[in-house]
């Protein structure tokens, strides 16, 4: 092979890392973009269910480290894929940042759902197991890959500091399913949940929330974890794990849209109507003399008139109770709804 053909390969080489490192960026910038347009439109609503409730619970602290630790950290990355300076070692220490701010910000999110599951289980640890294993399995992964990372050296890659992995195609692969597999455990154990009351026609505001919200959020992240694992099995070296920064900002930005939307249920009135039917006849001092006239002497059998109703406004339960207990106590207890 003579010089000019080898020249020739090295440039086709740099090329197309070069194209590679164009599409992470427009990927994360993107990703980014969906965060902040989120962050913006549902602040107000932050303010006002969050930062001015007067107690703070496990759940709070996590949302707001899910809110704010993931973008703030998501800053270096877009810094480091664009600025074409950084040296090798700078390149070497971005990836172990990285590394941590992924496990980190995507723990976060799986210790929220986590915690969704423990509270509509009624705080019942065993429900708990299948999950929280799957957890820590996936922690463990993405710890041994990151002890295994490597960077894409900068002459191939040219303008964006960018990192791979020394690992096996079923790890790689496991990296992505075991989430998957993560948020449909999560998402089955709440439509076993739930669905009871629901047809039994017994299901409230809260009980329809956690499905609704259940099914948007399975919806949004299996689409994605589907894209990330394809793109692992199929995709060329250079573009396996792009789709990774979509999932994982879609994972920050649909945990904190699912943890406002049950807030904002929990903190909206519900008035519930309780009935209570009476029987008049027509000498019935609470019906008014000219309707007596009309009926006419035939119709003086008794009338079933529309029932009587009283509201119970549902706001008069404690909003300063902490919400795992408050979502045990509001779910219908499987037994009731299996007696309807």
């Amino acid at each position: 092979m003579d010089a000019v053909t080898t020249q020739s390969m090295t440039s086709d080489s740099d090329s197309l890392q070069a194209y590679y490192s164009q599409q992470a960026i427009f990927v994360a910038i993107a990703s980014f973009t969906v965060l902040c347009w989120d962050h913006i439109i549902t602040f107000a609503d932050e303010v006002d269910l969050i930062w001015c409730k007067p107690k703070f619970g496990l759940l709070r602290y996590l949302f707001i480290l899910n809110r704010y630790i993931t973008p703030l950290g998501f800053v270096v990355n877009i810094i480091a894929l664009t600025r074409p300076t950084w040296s090798t070692e700078s390149c070497r220490n971005f990836m172990r940042y990285e590394g941590v701010m992924a496990i980190i910000g995507i723990s976060i999110a799986q210790l929220i759902m986590l915690l969704r599951i423990y509270a509509i289980y009624e705080q019942h640890k065993p429900a708990t197991t299948a999950p929280a294993i799957l957890f820590l399995v996936w922690v463990a992964l993405e710890v041994y890959a990151m002890a295994r990372g490597e960077m894409i050296s900068v002459a191939q890659q040219l303008h964006s500091c960018r990192g791979g992995h020394d690992l096996s195609l079923t790890i790689s692969a496991a990296r992505a399913w075991i989430p998957l597999t993560y948020d449909s455990v999560v998402f089955a154990m709440t439509l076993w949940r739930t669905l009871p009351a629901v047809w039994n026609k017994g299901a409230r505001g809260i009980v329809l929330k956690l499905l609704s919200d259940g099914a948007l959020y399975y919806s949004v992240i299996c689409s994605a974890n589907l894209a990330l694992t394809t793109m692992i099995v199929r995709a060329p070296p250079g573009q396996k794990g792009i789709t990774a920064q979509l999932v994982f900002l879609l994972t920050v930005v649909m945990t904190s849209r699912v943890t406002i939307s049950l807030k904002k249920q929990r903190d909206t009135p519900v008035v519930h109507i309780s009935c209570e039917q009476r029987h008049y006849s027509l000498h019935s001092p609470t019906l008014s003399k000219p309707s007596t006239s009309l009926l006419g002497p035939r119709h003086m059998l008794s009338l079933q008139l529309q029932p009587q109703c009283s509201t119970v406004d549902d706001s008069s339960v404690s909003m300063d109770t902490d919400d795992v207990q408050y979502l045990g106590d509001r779910l219908p207890n499987h037994a009731d709804v299996e007696s309807q």
